[in-house]
């Protein structure tokens, strides 16, 4: 596949757009698709209308069994899977408990499984070398209203390596007065890192709004080669 192969008439080829939303792309054609959709609202709309195919949606079970896995490496980082989904991350396991337990029927399987090794290894690349990981599907019950759900699949469709603003994810929601609301969603994202929220930054490139701090941020950033000041 080459880079006139992905757009059709001006527009983003029907027949990639599952591509995108499931992280199946090439790192170089998914930077093509996103080098043209970030600007086009039509090919935005058809996105949008990928939404619910991509697993965003407010219909989501909370699983019943959960799987925790910590990777220790220069950071350390803790996420919570259910039957092939990613659940709650976060960069403290105690913090991470406390999402997980909301539900007072949830089980915790301490065994492990193919798809979390998989992860792991990944994260674990990632915060060694700073190597792409893959977009992963997400289970949203913890994401709680219909903007916030919006906001947080645009993030999550942002390409390994981009910056963008909380004034952009407005502004694709047709919401260009919503800068502020858009930066409190991502405060309370539930699934850091795989929802690469650290990837959004504030007007004229200021690093704000990390639950995590800013510190963190800027390191998440260094590791997929900003020079961050």
């Amino acid at each position: 596949m080459n880079s006139y192969d992905l757009l059709s008439d001006s527009h983003l080829n029907p027949e990639h757009l599952q591509g995108i939303v499931s992280g199946t792309l090439s790192l170089e054609n998914e930077l093509v698709y996103f080098k043209h959709w970030k600007g086009c609202p039509e090919c935005r709309k058809k996105l949008m209308q990928k939404m619910s195919s991509a697993g965003f949606n407010l219909s989501a079970f909370y699983p019943r069994t959960v799987q925790v896995c910590s990777v220790e490496s220069v950071i350390s980082f803790h996420f919570a899977i259910g039957e092939s989904v990613v659940l709650a991350a976060s960069f403290t396991l105690q913090n991470l408990r406390e999402i997980i337990r909301r539900d007072p029927n949830v089980n915790v399987n301490l065994e492990s499984s193919e798809f979390q090794t998989n992860i792991s290894s990944q994260i674990d690349s990632w915060l060694r070398t700073g190597v792409q990981f893959n977009r992963t599907r997400i289970n949203t019950t913890l994401i709680g209203t219909a903007f916030m759900l919006q906001v947080l699949y645009w993030t999550w469709l942002i390409p390994f390596g981009q910056i963008i603003t909380y004034g952009d994810i407005a502004r694709w929601m047709n919401k260009p007065g919503a800068s502020r609301a858009v930066g409190r969603a991502l405060h309370n994202n539930p699934v850091p890192v795989f929802i690469p929220c650290h990837r959004v930054v504030g007007k004229d490139g200021n690093l704000t709004g990390f639950s995590a701090g800013l510190g963190l941020k800027k390191q998440l950033l260094r590791l997929e080669g900003h020079r961050i000041e």
